[in-house]
């Protein structure tokens, strides 16, 4: 199977990721995959509390290898993809 989301290989893989990121966000926040924008925030518009960030912060080490990402310094979606 092959997917082409970009102009080039990396710009796939980049749109791959970034599916993925957003389908992790929203089983964790219990929203719809639609409604995740890289405008919103965290803490103000997901509500995000200690519980939800330990598991967000669990779900993207295991769908990304191992990826320890600071969750504390993230304010909005967008901060996170340019992470990851």
């Amino acid at each position: 199977m092959c997917i082409k989301a970009g102009d080039n290989e990396l710009a796939s893989v980049k749109a791959l990721m970034d599916m993925s990121l957003n389908a992790l966000i929203a089983d964790t926040f219990e929203v719809g995959i639609d409604d995740i924008d890289n405008n919103l925030e965290f803490r103000t518009d997901l509500g995000m509390k200690a519980m939800k960030e330990v598991e967000l912060k669990e779900n993207i080490s295991e769908y990304f290898n191992g990826l320890d990402v600071d969750l504390q310094h993230m304010v909005t979606i967008g901060d996170l993809h340019e992470l990851v």
